[in-house]
């Protein structure tokens, strides 16, 4: 303890008036030896009942000080306060201690007034900007004169601890994409406070654009075309777009609190739907077709002229029905890949369908029903394949150009032996005037088809061509379509030049060389643009090392 306290409270003990009596006599004396110990709290309580017993100013200065000990600023300040309002004795030598105390008292007061309030900001998030502004009694903020806010007493990045003065403030928190928040509070002398603030986010503003224009829904609320803008709390939100003949997008937004505008840019890709309609119009009027021949068991080149309409009849209805069937079924939710492996399957498998039956009954039925039920079958082993590799529009594209180089190429070998003998053809010639089929026509369209299927297998799951896209395989369908149409005209052309005649027999042999020279113009087309593509693809992809 300092030597002026000591004094003080001696000097106390001897102006406590006689009349305060035993009892406030030893309330006072108990407080000083609790003073003296330490013990500011029991102190406290035995000056506040000495001078509830026996009011006395001095006795106001010993609260004073012992309210300091125990950091109860204000009520040192208020105590020292009414210490020095009250009048100085009369005596001179009473008087002249009296001044001393109240030099003391003065000194105290100024120091305690002067001691500054601490404040210790944090928030969430961590690094928000935070500000401090004094308040006035009327609740307005002081300084404030037209501006949006008034001066700051403070301004700073929580976390922080700073120091004002004692007073009434009102602090405010701001982040980029949390809202303001706002807060009064009372601080007092030496006082020293913790504030922390959890800011609530603010919804964030996004704008939505895709190419080509799309149908908008967040979280299953349809919003329109593209473009779309808007606000949206963060948290875990589902966009879905969608267009006719377009997959529909589905992405989930995880949207974190910020300022910036969330923008969101999304190009669809098309969907098989064009595809699986195509598809449904063929197997549609196909299976029509064989209902047909069913039915009447007549081929469709024994149609009457005046009964043609049947034949388009069968086509036109199961086809429009197989093509609205497909579309509804799923096609437009169904990727560019999977339509063309579901239908290049299809396709195959009809081709290897028609192959056995004209191996095994020509002029019946069995081709037309084994084309529809290959077909069918194919298809379903299509989606099958597609469900379980997932392959991608490339290796799609590998396996339908080598399915159909190889049919092509067995369709060929067809025609040059129904050049050599009518019979091998599919229709063949009028039983009624001696014609017959052979069936022999079928053999080389199932070896095509099978070596194609296989071939395309092949070339689909090759390591060494997995970089070739669907546009690459693409230019080498168009390579060999080239050169199997050059050739075969040009053979076609050698023929009846070779020949010399325009009369059937001349006819047999051109077609006939056309056809061996369309399937070695495929060939050649096809490695032509083979070198030309790996040509033009090399800077590429070195560039991409």
């Amino acid at each position: 303890m300092s030597r002026p306290v000591s004094l003080l409270l001696a000097a106390a003990l001897l102006f406590l008036p006689v009349r305060a009596g035993a009892d406030a006599r030893t309330a006072f004396q108990a407080a000083h030896q609790l003073f003296e110990r330490g013990d500011y709290d029991e102190a406290l309580h035995r000056y506040e009942e000495a001078y509830r017993l026996a009011p006395h100013k001095n006795t106001l200065y010993n609260l004073a000080l012992t309210r300091e000990r125990l950091l109860d600023y204000d009520g040192a300040i208020d105590a020292f306060a009414r210490y020095l309002a009250e009048p100085l004795a009369q005596d001179p030598a009473t008087r002249h201690t009296e001044q001393a105390l109240r030099l003391l008292a003065e000194r105290s007061l100024r120091r305690l007034r002067g001691l500054p309030a601490r404040i210790s900001v944090s928030a969430v998030p961590r690094a928000a900007e935070a500000s401090a502004f004094s308040v006035l009694a009327n609740g307005d903020e002081k300084g404030r004169e037209g501006a949006a806010f008034g001066a700051a007493a403070w301004r700073g990045q929580t976390p922080a601890v700073f120091k004002v003065p004692a007073g009434r403030y009102r602090l405010r928190f701001s982040a980029p994409g949390y809202l303001t928040e706002e807060m009064d509070l009372d601080a007092h002398v030496g006082q020293a406070l913790l504030v922390e603030r959890a800011l609530r986010p603010a919804e964030r503003h996004f704008l939505i654009e895709s190419f080509p224009r799309a149908e908008v829904a967040l979280d299953d609320q349809a919003l329109g075309l593209t473009p779309q803008k808007g606000s949206v709390p963060p948290g875990s939100h589902t966009l879905h777009l969608s267009r006719l003949f377009f997959l529909t997008r589905a992405e989930r937004l995880d949207v974190v609190p910020d300022a910036a505008i969330l923008h969101y840019h999304v190009t669809l890709q098309r969907s098989g739907l064009s595809e699986m309609i195509l598809g449904g119009l063929l197997a549609g009027a196909g299976l029509g077709l064989v209902a047909l021949r069913v039915v009447t068991g007549n081929e469709l080149e024994a149609t009457p002229k005046g009964q043609i309409y049947r034949p388009v009849v069968a086509m036109l209805l199961p086809g429009l029905l197989g093509a609205g069937l497909l579309a509804v079924g799923g096609g437009n939710n169904m990727s560019k890949a999977q339509a063309q492996l579901i239908l290049g399957s299809a396709a195959w498998g009809t081709l290897v369908g028609l192959s056995l039956g004209l191996l095994g009954d020509p002029e019946g039925v069995l081709p037309h029903t084994l084309a529809a039920a290959g077909g069918l079958l194919g298809g379903v082993l299509g989606l099958g394949v597609y469900r379980w590799r997932q392959p991608d529009s490339g290796a799609v594209a590998r396996f339908n150009s080598g399915a159909m180089w190889g049919t092509t190429i067995g369709a060929l070998g067809w025609g040059y032996l129904t050049a050599l003998d009518p019979r091998n053809t599919f229709f063949g010639r009028d039983p009624a005037r001696g014609g017959s089929y052979s069936g022999t026509g079928g053999l080389p369209l199932l070896t095509g088809a099978v070596l194609g299927i296989g071939g395309g297998l092949l070339l689909a799951n090759m390591k060494g061509l997995r970089g070739l896209s669907r546009r690459q395989v693409t230019y080498l369908d168009l390579g060999g379509l080239c050169g199997g149409a050059t050739a075969g005209l040009a053979g076609l052309g050698i023929g009846y030049a070779a020949t010399g005649v325009w009369q059937k027999a001349g006819q047999q042999s051109a077609t006939s060389i056309a056809a061996l020279a369309s399937i070695g113009g495929i060939l050649l087309g096809t490695g032509v643009a083979g070198l030309l593509v790996q040509r033009l693809s090399r800077p590429a992809r070195m560039g991409m090392h």
